[in-house]
């Protein structure tokens, strides 16, 4: 699975919007996210303390997607030293030490060996998933807190310490939390409510709309006592979530308290599959704004779907932005299926990494909604990943005017793998390439108008300054095409990333929207830029 953080291969194949350069895709890929090949097969549940078997198996399953998935050739050899050692590191101070720099690997307890093992070869990620196992065996039965430790923790101990040595974007999630992360992305059976517990009390922050919760009647404020007449009081937030999630279709009698004096209620809810929204639809007299907070398999859906309503409004729409302030990212086809909303043809965006499957183009069909109406994106530091695909199409395809700051910079991809402990193993597969050929990783995305500045409200003369200063950059921008920080970090001076989500940036896309002529010359470098492309490689679009 590819997410931004994810790719659903199986489906994405038989779509117009993705054609594929490389035959070889369909087995591998898996993005926040985010292939059918992904799952790693079933596997009895893992035991609740550390068993050497089982973490064997573990280690070799990470080891063996590292070398085969992640977006560089990298040694085995130190990412299991520095497992070993994050977990060994956490136990008091001095007490175990593990060294690996000669012909062995050897585990030691004050001095005293407790252990030692042929070092293997770097690269043979078997041979360290024995030794790694093996060895941690022993420092488990030397030490009465690692013995103690539940299985969960030691394995999340071991492979913050493994993908530490790669990248910030790779990681691992526990059994329990990649559980929680997929329910994100692809929905899960409950009554559609998010909660906040602090100090053994559970207080509903959010009812999402369309759920069982919302039918009811429940309140962002509620605080919920008990579940099927279990009191909830004093557990953690995981343990309510599993609670109050079940079977689709069956029920769960939740007694709460609301207001003050606090009125005691019964409610009976009827569970059904929920799928988080990630689209809040609104208009403005006649300019539409679609909020998009990130992007999971109902996404591109739901743009669709909240567009469309929009526009049966009384008065036509004339102008639409999309909101992409502080998305950080999600499922890759979802992004890929948006900007194809709002294009006719052409290139939407296309990744590499080292992996042959790796190595994708994705185009737009001919269907298109929206068509002719002028659009604006809102940007800012937060926005990163998917959201940042999503923003370098449709500016760079010359549709939407790009208004804010520099966005993050998290322009990969991850390949997400089931563990067969259930967790999950997310891993840096390839990288983001613009239409314009730039690589967003690290660089992120210019806007047509910067407002880094923080100036309440910005003239004409100033937008103009702006969009000259875009259009001076721009050329810099997009001879981006290799990862060097350095260097990016230079180009993302000239419109620093904020994170604010600034009234002013928003007033300022709908007055764009509604002038043309403003509009027209905001959005006419990227105009420029698309039509320079075409010129020079004949047959583009």
């Amino acid at each position: 699975m590819l997410i931004f953080g994810a790719l659903r291969t199986t489906w994405l194949a038989s779509h117009p919007v993705v054609r594929r350069l490389f035959a070889s895709v369909a087995a591998v890929i898996a993005a926040s996210v985010l292939l059918s090949a992904c799952i790693s097969p079933s596997h009895p549940p893992f035991s609740e303390t550390y068993s050497e078997p089982e973490a064997r198996l573990l280690f070799e399953d990470a080891f063996s997607h590292i070398q085969q998935r992640y977006i560089d050739s990298v040694a085995i050899a130190p990412l299991a030293m520095n497992g070993m050692k994050a977990l060994l590191g956490s136990q008091e101070p001095g007490d175990l030490q593990i060294e690996g720099e000669g012909e062995y690997v050897t585990l030691n307890r004050r001095g005293l060996q407790l252990a030692q093992f042929a070092r293997p070869d770097p690269y043979d990620g078997n041979a360290w998933a024995d030794v790694t196992a093996a060895l941690l065996q022993k420092a488990s039965d030397a030490t009465p807190a690692l013995h103690a430790m539940p299985a969960e923790d030691f394995y999340q101990a071991v492979m913050d310490g493994v993908v530490g040595k790669l990248d910030p974007f790779s990681r691992y999630a526990s059994a329990r939390a990649a559980s929680n992360q997929r329910a994100s992305r692809e929905g899960f059976s409950g009554i559609g409510i998010s909660i906040q517990t602090e100090a053994g009390l559970t207080h509903v922050v959010e009812v999402m709309l369309g759920t069982p919760a919302a039918e009811q009647g429940l309140q962002v404020g509620d605080l919920l006592t008990h579940a099927d007449h279990q009191p909830l009081g004093g557990l953690d937030g995981n343990d309510v979530v599993d609670r109050l999630r079940g079977p689709t279709g069956s029920s769960v009698v939740l007694t709460l308290q609301r207001g003050v004096p606090a009125q005691v209620l019964d409610i009976t809810l009827r569970r059904a599959f929920v799928v988080p929204a990630t689209v809040v639809g609104t208009i403005d007299r006649t300019v539409a704004v679609l909020r998009i907070s990130s992007f999971n398999r109902n996404t591109a859906a739901d743009v669709e779907r909240a567009y469309l309503q929009l526009a049966t409004a009384p008065s036509p729409v004339r102008g639409l932005i999309l909101d992409l302030r502080g998305n950080p990212g999600g499922l890759l086809d979802q992004a890929v299926l948006v900007a194809d909303l709002f294009l006719d043809d052409g290139l939407v965006i296309s990744t590499f990494g080292r992996h042959p499957a790796s190595n994708s183009v994705f185009t737009a069909d001919a269907r298109q909604i929206a068509a002719g109406i002028p659009m604006a994106m809102l940007i800012n530091g937060r926005s990163a990943s998917a959201s940042e695909l999503l923003a370098a199409a449709l500016q760079d395809r010359g549709r939407a005017v790009a208004i804010g700051t520099a966005t993050h910079g998290k322009g990969s991809v991850q390949s997400l793998v089931r563990m067969p402990n259930g967790g999950e193993l997310v891993l840096t597969w390839s990288r983001m390439h613009a239409p314009s050929g730039y690589v967003l990783d690290g660089l992120g995305v210019l806007p047509s108008i910067c407002t880094a500045s923080g100036d309440t409200q910005l003239s004409p003369a100033q937008v103009f300054a702006s969009v000259d200063d875009y259009a001076m950059r721009v050329a810099d921008w997009q001879r981006y095409d290799h990862v060097d920080r350095l260097r990016a970090a230079a180009l993302r001076k000239s419109c620093p990333a904020g994170l604010d989500q600034r009234d002013e940036d928003m007033a300022l896309a709908k007055r764009l929207l509604l002038d043309p002529a403003l509009y027209v010359r905001a959005l006419a470098p990227a105009v420029e830029s698309a039509a320079a492309r075409a010129v020079a490689t004949p047959g583009a679009s």
